[in-house]
């Protein structure tokens, strides 16, 4: 089922609160007054703490960013929408991230992905569990194709010859489609180049 409204649901006696995405914390805030006291509350959303490489979110830096006012007493938060795996307290309540199932770019590379296991008691307790992540390598000399494994996906640079792609495929890899660098405006709302 899909909740695109905040909504209350028990299952087996528990008590869960769903909330969408927002795109303003203040929204956010708005549509959690009303999951005061549910066991766990289920949502899609930045918090003030959880991090992305290079960036702490912080709220009233970034509209979408709930900060501890907006947090309802709530058992624990399991929340979506940030990759990278984290957990940390907000409020008083355990934020639980756990981030993608797999990798879906290469700044996550070296990060491990998975999903969480919830024990819901007399306490309520989270715990990670890792995945089997498909390798990605960036390549930058022909002799880091030796490092190669079936299955690998891999980055060349623009100006690598055309038979380090043939080597690649050769090998069992698969070549993310190059492109060049373009000026963009990145999620957090400065310029980046891509990489």
């Amino acid at each position: 089922m899909v909740y695109d409204r905040p909504a209350r649901v028990e299952l087996k006696g528990v008590e869960f609160g769903l909330i969408p995405y927002f795109r303003t914390a203040e929204a956010w805030a708005a549509a959690a007054e009303g999951m005061e006291g549910v066991t766990v509350l289920w949502c899609h959303q930045s918090f003030d703490g959880c991090r992305v490489p290079g960036y702490v979110f912080r709220a009233g830096q970034h509209a979408e960013t709930v900060g501890e006012g907006g947090i309802p007493r709530v058992g624990a938060i399991g929340c979506g929408h940030i990759h990278l795996r984290q957990r940390f307290m907000l409020g008083g309540v355990d934020v639980v991230m756990p981030g993608a199932t797999e990798r879906t770019s290469f700044v996550e590379r070296e990060q491990t992905k998975g999903y969480a296991i919830w024990e819901i008691g007399p306490t309520i307790q989270a715990r990670f569990v890792a995945l089997p992540s498909r390798r990605m390598v960036v390549l930058l000399h022909l002799e880091d194709l030796a490092q190669l494994q079936e299955g690998d996906l891999v980055k060349l640079p623009p100006e690598a010859p055309e038979f380090w792609e043939q080597e690649v495929i050769a090998r069992g890899g698969w070549v993310v489609p190059r492109k060049k660098p373009s000026r963009q405006v990145g999620l957090f709302g400065r310029g980046k180049r891509d990489p």
